[in-house]
């Protein structure tokens, strides 16, 4: 488990790369590049993993191949990839402790906590939708594992719509914050809704709503994120971004799991729900400089 979350920090490195190279301006719609990445990663994965486990009829089939695709992630980096922070004035030893350190300095900041938190908040309800949608399709819907590959395969190709294409063209005309005021008001209708859908077609009507919102969502709040910290700090404020997300996504799908043995599978949902219209009034109300 350790070793996983060591592994999992990769995604701030790449954000926090792609920031030391980008411009301001630019920022948003070169964070949707590792957006479009994830969800192809979103398309091919579960697809592939589904009928993988399917025809082998072993659940741990898909995990030996992501190890595989791991040691070569691995290998392609350490090959490839060159040092991007020319600003860097010191190196820091690396222990196991940095990310409750992360934690502390996120809640330190003054000025940039705000984006912490809504952050925060976002990532923690769009968890309580990717942790148990997967058991709404097999409890309402009775799906196996190659439907529930393609359910995510399909919402995996929006996600890549949106941060290649929507993305970019939105992010010509308007600034993060326009967007997200929009993006996280429809991902908190759409997880809303996710709760009561009462059929496959409306199931997989839905998922533009969300797909379509967290993929706007989740770049324009890493792109303000980055954006409120001079270039010397970018891999210090992603890597607080990033152990505030491994955060949330380690605590909510505990919560999620007591609290839908009381609420039923529902309650997850509407959960989710409220921490992104939380998320949007951190960001906007009485926060005249987000406007």
């Amino acid at each position: 488990m350790r070793l996983a979350g060591i592994a999992g920090a990769n995604f701030s490195i790449a954000q926090a790369s792609i920031a030391d190279v980008t411009v301001l301006k630019d920022r948003a719609k070169n964070f949707g590049l590792i957006g479009a990445a994830f969800g192809l990663g979103f398309i091919i994965g579960p697809t592939l993993g589904g009928f993988i486990a399917g025809a082998t009829g072993s659940p741990s089939s898909p995990f030996w191949l992501a190890g595989a695709l791991g040691i070569l992630n691995v290998m392609s980096i350490s090959l490839f990839l060159p040092e991007t922070n020319i600003n860097r004035s010191e190196q820091r030893k690396f222990t196991f402790l940095r990310g409750v350190h992360n934690i502390y300095s996120a809640f330190r900041d003054v000025d940039v906590r705000p984006l912490y938190l809504a952050n925060f908040l976002y990532v923690s309800g769009f968890t309580f939708f990717t942790s148990f949608v997967g058991i709404l399709l097999v409890l309402r819907f009775h799906f196996a594992e190659s439907g529930i590959g393609v359910f995510f395969g399909v919402m995996g190709l929006w996600i890549v719509f949106t941060q290649g294409v929507i993305l970019r063209l939105l992010a010509k005309r308007y600034s993060e914050c326009t967007i997200l005021r929009s993006s996280l008001f429809f991902m908190m209708i759409g997880l809303s809704l996710y709760a009561i859908v009462p059929s496959i077609f409306l199931l997989y009507a839905l998922i533009p709503v969300v797909a379509v919102s967290n993929g706007l969502s989740m770049v324009n709040m890493v792109a303000l994120i980055s954006k409120s910290v001079s270039a010397s700090k970018q891999g210090a404020v992603l890597g607080i971004n990033g152990s505030l997300m491994a955060l949330s996504q380690g605590i909510i799908p505990l919560i999620a799991g007591f609290g839908s043995s009381i609420t039923g599978i529902q309650g997850p949902f509407f959960a989710g729900s409220l921490l992104i219209a939380i998320a949007w009034a951190v960001l906007f109300l009485k926060r005249p400089q987000m406007a």
